[in-house]
């Protein structure tokens, strides 16, 4: 089982990485090497809670949300808040869409099995 999900995790980031690595890095706010410090010490001690608190959380979240913090901090106009609410969007809508996909292909294959 371990196999399929690092199959999976490496399948998800060699199709879509780039992408979130251009839009976390240059899309929300323009990172310099300062801010990439700021956000990923942020992110970690965040990070470093939650896992001494057993919480689930996306690290994908975590991070792009630290990036839009320490762009607002810095100078808030600078932030692409258009690009940050697509983001928000993209993590509400995520779990109750894989939930109804999920349930359209549990349903489709019970009939077959």
């Amino acid at each position: 089982m371990k196999t399929v999900s690092i199959l999976a995790l490496a399948g998800g980031v060699t199709m879509g990485g780039k992408k979130i690595i251009k839009t976390v890095g240059y899309g929300i706010f323009k990172v310099r090497p300062l801010h990439s410090l700021e956000s990923q010490i942020g992110a970690a001690i965040l990070l470093l809670g939650c896992n001494l608190a057993g919480a689930p959380v996306s690290t994908t979240q975590i991070i792009s949300s630290s990036v839009m913090g320490v762009g607002a901090g810095i100078r808030a106009k600078g932030v692409r808040w258009n690009i940050a609410r697509t983001i928000f969007w993209s993590w509400l809508l995520t779990i109750p869409l894989a939930g109804l996909i999920s349930l359209a292909i549990f349903l489709g294959l019970r009939t077959i099995i």
